[in-house]
């Protein structure tokens, strides 16, 4: 339906602007003798040419809240998804958690896993130490 809708909003985008010109381009017209003719093209012009870009533009803005829509839904899910796992490796490891550990389980990359792991320390005023090897340790007061 989608695709329906996208060649259906681009068409009547399309018509609805050509018809526009053409009725903005019979109104220049300094013939008297093509005047009524011109007047009358303008005024079928504008009669088609406006409903079809507001038909098309409706159908172009609906489409994109749809997709925007979509997105916000797949984002909290991907956030619901992580701040599971984060809780779940909370409970298991005693409120402590490495970015490698958390990367590994939730298939992030390395800076997307301590990105995630910086905000949610702060956002819970959690400590972090670096180990011996170097690896920064957040400690959860759980």
């Amino acid at each position: 339906m989608k695709p329906i809708k996208t060649v259906a909003a681009g068409l009547l985008l399309a018509f609805g602007f050509f018809c526009l010109i053409m009725a903005v381009s019979g109104l220049g017209e300094t013939d008297p003798d093509q005047q009524d003719e011109s007047r009358d093209l303008a005024l079928v012009g504008f009669g088609i040419g406006i409903p079809a870009v507001g038909v098309g533009g409706w159908l172009a803005w609906g489409l994109y809240r749809e997709g925007k829509n979509k997105k916000l839904a797949l984002d909290k899910e991907e956030s619901d998804r992580l701040q599971g796992i984060f809780f779940q490796m909370l409970r298991e490891r005693n409120g402590q958690i490495t970015a490698l550990h958390f990367a590994m389980e939730t298939q992030l990359s390395a800076h997307q896993a301590q990105q995630y792991l910086e905000e949610q320390a702060k956002a819970f005023n959690a400590d972090f130490e670096v180990s011996d090897r170097g690896d920064v340790i957040y400690r959860f007061k759980v």
